[in-house]
């Protein structure tokens, strides 16, 4: 076992079954072993994982991982071969389980294994999200939110099975990270189907699953009102693609795409939009697939001064009630991909 390299107190971890570091492996994660209420590293990220030190490894019930280190060991998990991670809250102790798919693969169809792997990931992206929202600053973890995109981008496919299954594990309750969420799975869906490249379908994912991170900076009062907006409060609120946008800038973010995506993302093709009321295809286009996005989410999700509209009600009023604001191309192509 390799010596002990520093102590670390004061962090919030989760455990991981120790039978679960794997043999001819590189770790990308610090793992720790808890002792008296400390934690303490026994392996850096970096590490190469032999026949000897996975024997001394399994010695132990459990190993702990930073809980921001949990798209990492997610992402091992999937290079190994195995499903993912499910996190179980117990107080301040989140416990990660690990389901192996030749597991899964005896005692579920295809279909409920994929279900299975989309809530997994969709959990860790939501859980990621919630996080930003949450922290009492503005800095970013660009590092976990690009693998984020990557997960899901690797995840979801514009098939017909993934969409009923990505509908059917969305929460019907608006909550903001889930939103974010939501609206990210269904740009990467309709880039998959419009057949952005690799380097596009990243860059429209990133940006929309911060589509709406300037909200951080409107105030709660406002953010969860539980009627309508009044015109001063709404005028706050139109703000929030700059801030966004301000946010991004002030994390190092520099790629225009990503930035303009959060910036337009309330544009209307008909130049009804904000903050700058843009016409058709002055509207960059991850803007205009993330404002449709947002908009078929915000219509199918409750919310507290309305219910919510079914999948088929939404698309059908945004197609004919407010086709002059979206991008009649990308709202056929995600009605039929939503069919």
């Amino acid at each position: 076992m390799p010596k002990i390299v520093r102590r670390v107190v004061n962090h919030k971890y989760v455990a991981i079954r120790a039978d679960t570091v794997q043999e001819n492996t590189t770790i990308p994660f610090d793992c720790y072993i808890k002792r008296f209420d400390d934690y303490v590293i026994i392996i850096e990220a970096g590490t190469f994982i032999n026949t000897q030190l996975r024997g001394k490894i399994v010695q132990n019930t459990s190993l702990y991982v930073l809980k921001n280190d949990t798209l990492k060991v997610n992402a091992y998990y999937a290079d190994c071969s195995a499903l993912g991670i499910i996190t179980e809250r117990t107080e301040d102790l989140a416990t990660i389980r690990v389901i192996d798919v030749k597991i899964l693969r005896d005692e579920l169809s295809p279909s409920a294994v994929y279900e299975e792997r989309l809530k997994l990931v969709y959990g860790s992206v939501s859980e990621v999200v919630r996080s930003i929202f949450e922290s009492a600053d503005e800095k970013l973890p660009k590092e976990e939110i690009q693998m984020c995109v990557q997960y899901m981008i690797r995840c979801i496919s514009s098939e017909n099975k993934s969409i009923h299954a990505v509908l059917k594990i969305m929460p019907e309750e608006y909550t903001l990270h889930n939103h974010c969420t939501n609206v990210a799975i269904f740009s990467a869906m309709l880039g998959k189907t419009l057949r952005l490249s690799e380097e596009e379908l990243g860059d429209l994912v990133f940006a929309a699953l911060l589509h709406d991170i300037g909200k951080k900076r409107i105030a709660p009062s406002i953010l969860c009102k539980t009627g309508y907006l009044e015109e001063g409060e709404y005028r706050i609120m139109q703000q929030h693609p700059l801030y966004g946008w301000e946010i991004l800038k002030d994390n190092g973010v520099e790629n225009n795409v990503i930035l303009k995506g959060v910036l337009y993302h309330h544009e209307k093709m008909d130049g009804s939009g904000y903050p700058e009321k843009l016409h058709r295809k002055m509207i960059p286009r991850a803007a205009r697939i993330i404002g449709l996005c947002d908009a078929f989410d915000a219509l199918t999700t409750k919310r507290t001064f309305r219910a919510n509209y079914t999948s088929f009600e939404a698309l059908t009023l945004i197609k004919k009630e407010m086709s002059r604001q979206f991008d009649e191309e990308y709202t056929d192509t995600f009605i039929q991909l939503l069919r």
